[in-house]
């Protein structure tokens, strides 16, 4: 109990206090708890003058890589999923007619897939070498005087002046490359604008096959930094 000459302040809260005698004041009884020590150690440990840097607390690296990684990892998982559930209804069905579908074919072919998508997205890729894929085609080009008629215009000004373009209409082709041509056209609903512009494609060299190639993965190389 307080000495009778200790006079109590008016505290909002009086049965948090008590007076200590032999010291001659009144202290806060919920101060040696373990839980206010711990509540103080943290309110202390933000409590740093700005410019002592040497006494603010480490912060834990985060393992940035880690986490992209088990976050590539899960949206791989869930993009996989709208493959994997097809696939388990074949299995239930051809389980039903004896046959065994194998996952490793199926996993296998999810691998090469996605091979396929990375080496297509991936702008920093090497171009591939459209000059060999179409040195085929030249073999069954037009003549080499259409050839060299067609290379007097170039191919902006075929493309703004359309009495140009009816120019090359007449240009000789091959029956094979014709053929291919309007076979592809049909099978792809293709109107006569698109047909047109897809014998033109044909009757070019493959330094202008090329160039239209070039500039068309240039600009959606362009379109998708916007």
């Amino acid at each position: 109990m307080p000495s009778r000459n200790a006079r109590k302040p008016r505290f909002d809260q009086p049965d948090y206090f008590e007076f200590i005698e032999d010291q001659g004041r009144w202290s806060c009884k919920h101060e040696q708890s373990k839980a206010h020590k711990t509540q103080v150690k943290g309110i202390e440990t933000w409590n740093i003058a700005p410019a002592d840097l040497d006494a603010w607390p480490d912060i834990p690296e985060l393992e940035y890589a880690l986490v992209e990684q088990k976050l590539r990892e899960r949206t791989q998982y869930l993009d996989q999923l709208r493959d994997f559930i097809p696939f388990w209804r074949e299995q239930v069905e051809a389980a039903e007619h004896g046959i065994t579908l194998r996952l490793d074919d199926f996993l296998k072919e999810l691998q090469r897939i996605e091979d396929e998508n990375i080496r297509w997205t991936e702008w920093t890729a090497p171009l591939p070498d459209w000059e060999k894929m179409l040195a085929d085609v030249d073999n069954i080009q037009h003549t080499h005087s259409s050839e060299t008629q067609i290379d007097r215009i170039s191919e902006s000004e075929l493309e703004r002046n359309a009495e140009e373009v009816e120019l090359y209409k007449n240009v000789s082709e091959t029956a094979s490359v014709y053929d291919f041509v309007e076979k592809y056209a049909r099978r792809n609903s293709a109107n006569a604008e698109k047909k047109e512009e897809m014998h033109y494609f044909y009757k070019i060299p493959t330094c202008k096959k090329v160039e239209r190639i070039q500039n068309l993965i240039y600009t959606l190389r362009m379109d998708s930094d916007t």
